[in-house]
């Protein structure tokens, strides 16, 4: 056999490289291949979460006055 059938062919997926990259490959609408950086960050992603939850419920208020408490606090620290 000197190719594999075409059933054969992974539709899509992902691979982990060095460096925090992720690399998808899809072949549903034609050859996509994307290379994005993967944040391991636990902080930021724990930030991005808590905007993402106030984006998804519209409650901005809170979370903007949360900023402002904990910038306050960070300046009591120093």
């Amino acid at each position: 056999m000197q190719r594999e059938p075409k059933w054969f062919k992974r539709p899509a997926g992902a691979l982990f490289g060095y460096g925090g990259k992720l690399v998808t490959f899809s072949r549903t609408d034609g050859a996509n291949v994307k290379v994005l950086k993967v944040t391991t960050d636990t902080d930021l992603v724990s930030k991005a979460t808590n905007l993402s939850n106030a984006m998804a419920q519209g409650n901005f208020v809170d979370f903007c006055q949360n900023k402002a408490l904990e910038a306050s606090a960070g300046q009591n620290r120093e």
